[in-house]
C-alpha cells in the first residue's frame, strides 16, 4: 500500500531497485511519470510499430516496454522465456520494428542466428553494452538504431545513447530530463519535467 498526503494522486504506484550494488530502495512512482516518457517514444515512431519484448514481467523493462507498447496501441509480441529457436522464430514471422530487450538476452538471441531486419529501433536496458555484445545486437538487428538507456521503472529514462555515442559514454539527457553534476562531483540528481 502506498500511502500519500495528495489526495489527488491518483495512478501513484511504488517500485522497488533491483539492488545489485547496494540494499534494494523503494522509489515513489507516478502512473503520468510513465506515461511522459510513452510519449516521447511515441515521438520516434511514424506508424503502428510491431513490439517484442523479452523478459519477464516481473522485470522492469520488460513491464515497461509492455507497458509502452499497449498505451500507444501497437502490436506486441512477448518472448517471456527464452527457451528454443522455434520461440524465437516466432519471432522473426512477427516482424518486430521495436524491440525491447537486455545484453544478456541478446547475446543468447545470438546464440541461435536469428536476423530481424525488420527492426528498427532497439532499446537496450538492464546493463552495460560492451563492444562484443554490440557486435552480436548489428547481427541480429542489422538495420535498427540501438538507444542504450540508463534509467529503469523505478526512475524512468535519465539518459539515452545512439551509434554516436562516445565509447563509455552514458549518453544524453533523455527529453524533458535535467541532470545536475554538483561541484563536490559525488552526487548527480536529475528530474523529469
Amino acid at each position: 500500500e502506498v500511502k500519500t498526503d495528495d489526495t489527488n494522486s491518483i495512478g501513484v504506484f511504488r517500485t522497488k531497485t533491483g539492488g545489485t550494488s547496494k540494499d534494494p530502495k523503494f522509489v515513489l512512482r507516478t502512473t503520468q511519470s510513465w506515461i511522459s516518457s510513452f510519449e516521447v517514444i511515441n515521438s520516434l515512431q511514424k506508424e503502428k510499430e510491431n513490439y517484442l519484448v523479452f523478459g519477464d514481467l516481473t522485470h522492469s523493462l520488460a513491464l515497461y516496454g509492455m507497458l509502452e507498447a499497449l498505451y500507444l496501441g501497437h502490436n506486441v509480441h512477448h518472448v517471456q522465456k527464452l527457451r528454443s529457436k522455434s520461440e524465437l522464430k516466432a519471432s522473426v514471422k512477427f516482424e518486430p520494428t521495436f524491440v525491447y530487450i537486455t545484453p544478456t538476452q541478446i547475446r543468447f538471441v545470438s546464440s541461435f542466428l536469428i536476423n530481424l531486419p525488420s527492426t528498427l529501433h532497439v532499446f537496450v536496458g538492464g546493463g552495460r553494452l560492451n563492444s562484443q555484445t554490440r557486435e552480436m545486437a548489428k547481427q541480429i538487428f542489422p538495420n535498427a538504431v540501438l538507444n542504450l538507456f540508463y534509467g529503469s521503472s523505478e526512475t524512468s529514462f535519465i539518459t539515452i545513447s545512439d551509434e554516436f555515442t562516445p565509447v563509455g559514454s552514458v549518453g544524453k539527457a533523455f527529453p524533458n530530463v535535467k541532470i545536475k553534476v554538483e561541484e563536490n562531483a559525488k552526487r548527480i540528481t536529475f528530474k523529469q519535467i
